[in-house]
């Protein structure tokens, strides 16, 4: 877990880097990416780390001839071939938060759709940082990473689910 989180803050500080080393270059696109597809990742590494969080079938075996880490390596390398949202929403699901879920695929569909389209990338790439909160595109990609946290929020914080109390234990302390 504490690797998870150290990743984010390396994703954090590359993106600060970055700003400096290129001048502001490319800030836009690095921005929206650290808000949506970047922070989804985290929650992807933190949802691997959950996936064995009271997982009775990865319970330490009695048999001495049972390696515990071959299973474990198993379990956790069916969840590294997968995607992010992919992860993320079998946490979601699994946790009974069905509602969270879709909100969830709404507004990531909506992010790539967007972020997809060549001319909107090669437009944040150009854009100034000085000029984005006056930008139509930027700002909608901004409303878009806001509606994403809302709905992570909820997940991690505001919904009674075992993901929740695993967050809380885990997570934050």
């Amino acid at each position: 877990m504490n690797d998870i989180v150290r990743f984010w803050g390396t994703m954090c500080v590359d993106f600060a880097y970055k700003d400096w080393e290129q001048g502001g270059k490319k800030w836009a696109l690095r921005n929206i990416k650290l808000r949506t597809s970047r922070k989804l990742l985290f929650l992807a590494g933190l949802c691997m780390v959950f996936s064995c969080f009271r997982n009775s079938d990865l319970a330490r075996p009695l048999d001495p001839n049972v390696d515990y880490r071959v299973k474990l390596q198993e379990h956790l390398g069916n969840f590294a071939l997968s995607t992010p949202i992919n992860i993320v929403l079998w946490t979601v699901l699994a946790c009974g938060l069905d509602t969270e879920a879709a909100q969830l695929l709404d507004v990531y569909e909506e992010y790539l759709t967007l972020i997809s389209d060549l001319n909107s990338r090669e437009y944040l790439e150009k854009l100034s940082e000085r000029a984005v909160y006056e930008d139509s595109l930027f700002l909608r990609f901004r409303t878009i990473s806001h509606r994403l946290q809302e709905v992570l929020t909820a997940i991690c914080f505001d919904k009674d689910s075992e993901f929740r109390e695993f967050i809380r234990e885990y997570g934050v302390f």
